[in-house]
């Protein structure tokens, strides 16, 4: 949900809806407290105001952080999955004895598919 479908339900006091992310949960929490405590007159108009635009703010620092974390995840199992052969092979030739220059041929492999860098 986007953060104003989000804003609409909690001015609205509605209940939480299912399958939030952390982020939007907390966001959702914390906006239908802030409308709650404005609509009984326990928070003034202003306050409310500048506590709504901190939580929002701090909502798009907490989503942008879960989706690079979960960018950063993706790729560690791409790099992972893609390496598995490699990485075992090295094990084995390292397990067996292998001479430097294989193993260095091979650790030089999972480099090149981990980074896609030619270099190695």
């Amino acid at each position: 949900m986007t953060a104003a479908e989000l804003e609409r339900r909690a001015a609205a006091e509605l209940s939480m809806p299912d399958q939030l992310t952390a982020p939007e949960g907390l966001l959702y929490l914390s906006l239908r407290r802030i409308y709650h405590d404005w609509h009984t007159g326990l928070l003034p108009k202003p306050e409310a105001k500048r506590e709504k635009q901190q939580v929002l703010a701090q909502y798009e620092r907490y989503a942008a952080a879960l989706e690079e974390t979960q960018h950063l995840c993706r790729i560690f199992v791409d790099v992972t999955k893609d390496t598995e052969a490699l990485r075992r092979a090295y094990h084995l030739a390292k397990h067996k004895g292998a001479a430097p220059d294989e193993l260095l041929g091979l650790a030089c492999q999972i480099i090149r598919t981990a980074t896609g860098d030619k270099t190695f």
